[in-house]
Parts: C-alpha cells; sequence; structure tokens
C-alpha cells in the first residue's frame, strides 16, 4: 500500500519491545546463578560464551510468549506518536527470529495489543528490509545488511551493542530531541537519491 507521506521503517525488537529487559528478568528470576553481562555484541547468546547459559537464553528466545510478552522499551510508543505528529508515517519494519516458530504471529499480536490492528496488518516481518522503500530505518542493529543498495538510511537506535559503529545518523533513544534533525536528514537523502 502506497502512503501519501514518507515512511519511517522502525524495527521492532531492542527499538519498540525491550528484548534485553525481558531477557534479564528471566534470568534473575529463574537462573539468579547466571550474572547479567555488559552488553557487547548485537546478539544477546554471544555475551554469554558458557554453553550452559547460551542453550537457557535460547530456549528463551525460542518459546512460545516471548515475543507477545515483550514490554515496551520507555517512550517508544509516544515515539511512534512523535513520527507521526512530525508528518511521518511509521511502518514497521523488523526481522523475525527463525528459531522461534511463533515469532511472526506474535510480532504482529504484540503491535495489535499496543497500537492497533492497522499497524499490525501493515507491519513487514522480514530479513530483506533493503527491499522495503522509505526514508528511513530506525534500527537497533549497528550494521543492517545491504543498506548500501536501500532506499532508506539507517538510524542506529542507541543501545550499549551499537556504539563502536561511528553512524552519522542516531538517536539517543525515543525522547532525544535531535530525532526530527534527523528525519529531515533522511528525508533529504530520500529526495537525493530519488532525483538521480
Amino acid at each position: 500500500m502506497k502512503s501519501e507521506r514518507p515512511i519511517v521503517l522502525v524495527d521492532m525488537d531492542g527499538v519498540l519491545a525491550d528484548f534485553d529487559g525481558a531477557t534479564e528478568t528471566f534470568l534473575r528470576d529463574s537462573h539468579p546463578h547466571i550474572p547479567i553481562m555488559e552488553r557487547k555484541n548485537f546478539y544477546f547468546r554471544d555475551d554469554y560464551p558458557d554453553p550452559e547459559h547460551e542453550a537457557i537464553i535460547s530456549k528463551l528466545h525460542s518459546s512460545q510468549g516471548f515475543f507477545l510478552n515483550l514490554p515496551p522499551i520507555k517512550g517508544a510508543l509516544e515515539g511512534l506518536d512523535k513520527v507521526e505528529e512530525l508528518g511521518y508515517e511509521a511502518r514497521i519494519c523488523s526481522s523475525p527470529l527463525s528459531k522461534n516458530l511463533w515469532c511472526v504471529q506474535e510480532k504482529r499480536e504484540w503491535l495489535r495489543v499496543h497500537r492497533g490492528r492497522l499497524m499490525a496488518e501493515r507491519a513487514i516481518i522480514d530479513s530483506s528490509k533493503e527491499n522495503y522503500d522509505g526514508i528511513a530505518l530506525v534500527d537497533d542493529r549497528p550494521v543492517v545488511q545491504n543498506a548500501d543498495i536501500a532506499s532508506w538510511s539507517h538510524v542506529v537506535f542507541d543501545q550499549p551493542y551499537n556504539r563502536h559503529v561511528d553512524a552519522d545518523l542516531r538517536i539517543q533513544g525515543w525522547d532525544d530531541p535531535n530525532l526530527e534533525y534527523v528525519l529531515t536528514e533522511c528525508l533529504a537523502r530520500y529526495r537525493r537519491r530519488s532525483a538521480t
């Protein structure tokens, strides 16, 4: 469906839904012997090299209900409202976790619960994000595959595991006062690319 407003693609895990917070709460509550590690790697399991710990975390991430029950990241729902107020259409663009059979269904249900039926129906759940049009992709992944051939500019959503990346477009959470400037810059870049 073609939008009349410029589209801002928005990732879910680590941007809207608190994947890390839910995992850490689970470890504290159910496995207090596992220390909470400082997050340095994009994949949570990579910060837990002990095979037993990795297996426990992988089992959690592949379990039914995990994605459905993730809490929203602080300010995320208001952040989507802000994107809309600035004149853009926020559209979800999130990769599925292939090892979780319920992931796609639960991501759509999470969106329905938190943002309504329309956003859930329009959500893109696909790993090939470069195939979707937009002026920006707000994503916590340090480097998005095939970003060089995408229509959008990658806006890094700040997290501890992506701070080593020197990104010229970054927001420090949904309450970042630079959000409007960053999206304006993305729109300008999009128009320049479209003109060539």
